[in-house]
């Protein structure tokens, strides 16, 4: 009962569809009754009165039916048959219609837990299992529901046969009831023993490939250079072949108690037989109470053996729902909506950082720090490796949050604005931009979705982009490769650039734009940069010298706070932090 009442729990938004199916299940175990006791009727009008048997007295309350004629009879056992047969097959589809709906609502579900996730919970997962519990863990866990419904469809229709049996002959029954005992606890026992072991074992498994697949081609080009395929190729197969044989240890369990049952059922019947040849009873007069029982029992059989397999099913596939259940609600989620105030309007209020502090784990990298970021005007953040450059980038964009300190316009705490209305005021470039699986223009285009093909050219062509993607294969349409890996790291740079430039965003957030350019090409972006010089606030992280000159004001950062601010000209003349980071020292009066 524990595992049914998990499982209807746990089937929010599906328990209605789940309820109908087991009401579908009953009106096929009813109409397969329906058609037994009319065979039952049928076959006895056939065999009695040649053997001299008394109809009234073996049919009971069906003795009326052999009062029909033959054709009659015959006819109406067809029809029974042909409904139950048509409704077999509708329960079948609903059945499968149910756990595709399951899979594909699960996914859904998942993909947008981990899309409304925190940030940091994000970037400490390794991308293999994010893809595992989007894509895997669901399909695995689905699974669970569409045994769980067979089972329960089987459980009805032996409930209903067996009571037909009872009708029919009472000793049969008992016969019956104990081939069904015996089989449920073989089926009890292994089902616990091996099926929700092997789920557990396979579940890992299979996850771990996820990861394996994911990190090997990602990191292919580091994989190669190390000459590592083998060694990860080994470890893929390992882990496969611990899946293997736990699907294969399933695999065969799962198949000893359906012979089981075969093999106690002949039993059953010879010693049946036997018992009636010993005490001297009437089998010529109990042929149709025989050919019915084994009619019963030539479903009961296929029925018992789907219980049977349903559970094990269920126990293989129920460690997978535990953890994607587990997983949905330990997930942290990013409060994305339900601010209290209007955003301030940001060309005219300056971003002010007022005392932020802000580590990973018990790694300080802000302490206390204070500084504005002015609107129309372009600073840049300096400092050595780890001074919190980035940092400052993901907290601008609230990724995360400082943990003392605030970041406020106009006196409010930005935590006290709508999060998505927050983020549509900014533009990113990263280091590392990212591309979609997706035409270039598109690509551009998602900077603003209703801009015009004019527009997205125009950026393109301020971007320093469109001459090397007008002699791409395709032109503006070429889709490029996952995270744009057709390109080169320059190229991808000016993309992301053009689409920064499309978006209608106040704030421009710079993280080393100009990285991966060479002078030519990093000359015209920042002819395009000092272009806005005035019309929007940039926030720019870079270690390129040529492009701090057309900085208002530079913030050098050191062991969490802005240890020197100013000019270009300013910190060449004076700045000993900013000298450091460029290993030259400060020019001399």
């Amino acid at each position: 009962m524990k595992l049914f009442a998990f499982a209807w729990g746990a089937a929010t938004g599906y328990r209605r569809p789940i309820a109908w199916v087991v009401v579908l299940a009953l009106a096929v175990a009813l109409l397969e009754a329906a058609t037994l006791m009319l065979v039952f009727g049928f076959v006895s009008s056939i065999t009695l009165p040649r053997l001299g048997v008394a109809s009234s007295n073996t049919l009971g309350a069906l003795g009326a039916l052999t009062s029909l004629p033959l054709t009659t009879q015959g006819l109406l056992v067809l029809l029974a048959a042909t409904v139950r047969y048509a409704l077999a097959l509708f329960l079948e589809w609903q059945m499968s219609r149910l756990w595709v709906a399951m899979r594909t609502g699960m996914q859904v579900s998942m993909l947008k837990a981990h899309l409304d996730a925190s940030y940091l919970y994000l970037v400490s997962t390794k991308a293999g299992e994010h893809y595992y519990h989007v894509m895997d863990g669901p399909a695995f866990a689905a699974v669970f529901y569409f045994h769980i419904t067979r089972y329960l469809s089987s459980i009805v229709m032996l409930g209903v046969l067996f009571l037909t049996l009872l009708t029919i002959s009472p000793m049969l029954i008992v016969i019956a009831a104990g081939v069904a005992l015996v089989y449920t606890m073989v089926v009890h026992r292994v089902g616990a023993a091996v099926s929700f072991k092997s789920g557990e074992i396979q579940a890992g498994a299979i996850q771990r490939q996820a990861q394996l697949t994911n990190e090997g081609l990602a990191g292919i080009r580091y994989l190669r250079v190390l000459a590592a395929e083998q060694a990860w190729l080994k470890d893929f197969a390992h882990e496969a072949g611990t899946a293997e044989l736990a699907m294969r240890r399933a695999t065969y369990w799962a198949a000893v108690p359906p012979r089981t049952l075969e093999y106690i059922v002949v039993l059953i019947f010879l010693g049946a037989v036997f018992l009636a040849l010993a005490t001297g009873g009437d089998l010529l007069a109990s042929i149709p109470t025989f050919a019915v029982y084994f009619l019963a029992i030539v479903r009961v059989l296929p029925t018992l053996s789907s219980i049977g397999n349903s559970r094990m099913q269920m126990m293989q596939a129920l460690p997978n729902l535990q953890k994607l259940i587990e997983l949905r609600e330990r997930i942290p989620r990013e409060q994305r909506t339900g601010g209290s105030h209007e955003i301030p309007d940001l060309k005219k209020n300056a971003l002010r950082f007022e005392q932020v502090g802000f580590g990973y784990g018990a790694a300080g990298v802000l302490c206390g720090l204070d500084c504005d970021f002015e609107p129309g005007k372009l600073i840049a953040l300096v400092g050595q490796s780890g001074q919190g450059k980035s940092t400052i980038i993901d907290l601008v964009l609230r990724f995360v949050e400082p943990q003392s300190g605030r970041l406020s316009v106009a006196g409010q705490d930005v935590r006290g604005f709508d999060l998505a209305a927050w983020r549509r005021h900014f533009a990113y470039v990263g280091q590392d931009p990212f591309l979609f699986h997706d035409s270039v223009i598109e690509n551009v285009r998602f900077g603003r979705l209703d801009a015009t093909d004019d527009e997205v050219m125009a950026v393109v062509a301020a971007a320093g982009a469109r001459d090397f993607i007008e002699q791409l294969p395709a032109g503006w349409q070429t889709v490029l490769a996952d995270r744009g890996a057709s390109l080169s790291g320059g190229q991808r740079q000016r993309i992301a650039l053009a689409r920064a430039l499309l978006s209608n965003a106040e704030i421009l957030l710079l993280d080393e734009p100009t990285s991966a350019l060479d002078a030519g090409s990093e000359a015209r972006i920042l002819e395009t940069i000092a272009s806005l010089h005035g019309r929007r606030t940039i926030i720019l992280v870079t270690h390129r010298r040529e492009i701090l000159k057309h900085a208002d004001r530079i913030l050098v950062l050191k062991n969490g706070r802005v240890a020197e601010s100013g000019t270009y000209e300013e910190l060449l003349r004076s700045g000993v932090e900013f000298a450091e980071v460029f290993n030259q020292p400060p020019a001399t009066a």
